[in-house]
């Protein structure tokens, strides 16, 4: 952690069962304030009824709140004198929330999938997923602007852990078993831990996923027989004894997940992380595929009719190469650094910046000539922040 516990505030997101359950671990394990928020005022008041919660509340140490975390604008405390945070632009109460709060965690346990996979009914595939990638992009700028802060994300794998021939809806009110709001529900979490995953790449060691795979957040009997565990759903004993069953769902504590969460703060890298796991069983650069780029470019290199650029990387990369090549082909053995200083076009100011910040000057006194336009711009990129993290 780049900061003690004791000195960190943590905004959860989603403090129903579990994000309430994270709430309370997180101040066992020495947060010094968490706000908690929910999408209703009605679910606000009764986590504020939780025995634990109002004496956290009444130390100062929790702050409960609710709003629509997704597209809401505006977020309102259940204490009447601290005045509600307004969101600055659609989409942004987010941002406005996190620099209200001074928050430097925050802990996700939204329902995103059955939230916005609702929104199917009246817009299409393409609409909700432009939505949830909406959201991501502003969770990408806000972990860019604050180096200090961190996301985990408690998600779902959409079918309480089970495989295509899950033999009930879990909660879907269709007859068929994996029916169109199902499918829903793994398009939608699909694309954000895939987009998460990129986020992890592109800030290593802040961005994290827990994700159950069981039954979990089910509440204790009510007063009329019936169980209360998620997505607005109640069911029976015998039905509750159905999907926990080892053989289908299984069942783990909210506890559990929320001892995960706080795990992964406080140690980046535990294996109950996702997204870590992701990264470490997929398969990076190799020195064999070094090797190969290296013979391709011997090939090409001698190549009398080989093309600058073929334009599928972009139109900005498109031009810098173009640009570069030209450059590079007129310079003849001059070193780079002087090339570029000697140009008066501003539009070489970019490669001058990075030639005089590149450690040892290794592209600043090379001979023009002998310089791969392809291999300078990446470097360029990779000096930028938007290349692989090392």
């Amino acid at each position: 952690m780049s900061r003690a516990a004791t000195s960190r505030r943590a905004l959860v997101i989603g403090a129903g069962q579990i994000g309430g359950a994270v709430s309370r671990e997180l101040l066992g394990r020495a947060w010094s304030q968490i706000v908690m928020v929910t999408r209703t005022r009605d679910s606000a008041t009764r986590l504020a009824e939780v025995d634990w919660v109002r004496n956290e509340t009444g130390s100062g140490r929790a702050v409960i709140g609710y709003g629509d975390m997704l597209s809401g604008p505006d977020l309102t405390f259940l204490d009447g004198g601290r005045a509600p945070i307004v969101a600055d632009a659609p989409g942004g109460l987010l941002s406005a929330v996190i620099a209200a709060t001074a928050a430097d965690d925050i802990v996700d346990a939204t329902n995103v999938a059955t939230q916005l996979g609702g929104q199917h009914q009246s817009s299409s595939i393409e609409t909700v997923l432009n939505g949830l990638c909406g959201r991501l992009t502003t969770l990408n700028r806000l972990l860019r602007e604050d180096p200090g802060l961190r996301y985990v994300r408690v998600s779902t794998t959409g079918l309480g852990g089970l495989g295509l021939e899950l033999p009930f809806t879990h909660g879907d009110e269709n007859e068929s078993v994996m029916s169109t709001a199902l499918w829903r529900k793994l398009q939608i979490s699909g694309v954000e831990h895939h987009g998460l995953w990129a986020m992890a790449r592109s800030y290593p060691g802040r961005v994290h996923l827990v994700v159950p795979a069981a039954a979990v957040g089910f509440e204790g009997a009510s007063t009329d027989g019936l169980v209360a565990a998620g997505e607005g759903k109640v069911y029976s004993l015998q039905e509750i004894l159905l999907m926990t069953h080892p053989a289908m769902m299984g069942a783990i504590t909210k506890e559990e997940v929320a001892g995960a969460v706080a795990d992964i703060l406080l140690s980046p890298g535990d294996e109950r992380d996702l997204l870590a796991a992701m990264q470490a069983a997929a398969i990076g650069p190799s020195t064999d595929g070094a090797g190969a780029v290296e013979q391709l470019r011997e090939k090409l290199s001698a190549h009398p009719d080989a093309r600058i650029t073929t334009g599928s990387l972009g139109p900005f990369v498109t031009e810098w190469i173009s640009r570069l090549t030209t450059l590079l082909s007129t310079a003849g053995h001059q070193p780079l650094g002087q090339v570029v200083r000697e140009q008066a076009d501003k539009r070489w100011e970019k490669l001058g910046v990075f030639l005089r910040s590149t450690p040892g000057r290794r592209w600043a006194d090379v001979g023009a000539d002998s310089v791969d336009a392809g291999l300078l711009l990446a470097d360029m990129f990779a000096a930028e922040g938007r290349g692989r993290p090392r």
